[in-house]
Order: C-alpha cells, then structure tokens, then sequence
C-alpha cells in the first residue's frame, strides 16, 4: 500500500514554478536534451531504488501533441515492452 502524505509534506514541497525560476536554471533546452535527462535520472533512480530494472530497455519519445500530462508510460504485457512518452 502506498504511504500518504501529511498536509505539511505537500506545503513543504516548493511548487514546479519555482524550481524553474531558481538562479542555477539548466531546464532542457532540446528534445534530445530532455531525453538525455530523463534517462540519465531514471538510471540514477533504478540503480538506487530498482536494482533489476532494465533502464536500457525502455524506449523513450517526445509528444508534442500533449498538453495535459508531462509524460506518459506505456507497458506491453504481450512483449513486455515499456515507452516513456515526455512532453
């Protein structure tokens, strides 16, 4: 079961507007830097937390068509295949 989280664990957490807005802003600039980025955190994240996970497995995309979502994961039961679609 997933833990909640208190009221004072979402009012500590600073708001997506102001981590954008912080002086040491490297925020992607290209499509293939942002992939290059999701999948070098996504590394980071599977190395430290999913240790069987297969980061070179996943296909990644860029949607410029969303505009409600950041990303998106796709997951194939049939062939097992994940895509991670960013926006």
């Amino acid at each position: 079961m997933a833990r909640q989280l208190t009221i004072s664990e979402i009012t500590d957490q600073r708001p997506l507007t102001e981590s954008a807005n912080a002086a040491t802003d490297d925020t992607p600039e290209t499509p293939t830097a942002l992939l290059d980025r999701a999948q070098q955190h996504a590394t980071n994240v599977a190395t430290e937390h999913f240790p069987d996970l297969l980061v070179e497995a996943i296909d990644w995309e860029i949607s410029h068509r969303a505009q409600r979502q950041a990303g998106i994961t796709k997951y194939d039961p049939t062939t097992e295949a994940i895509t991670i679609t960013l926006t």
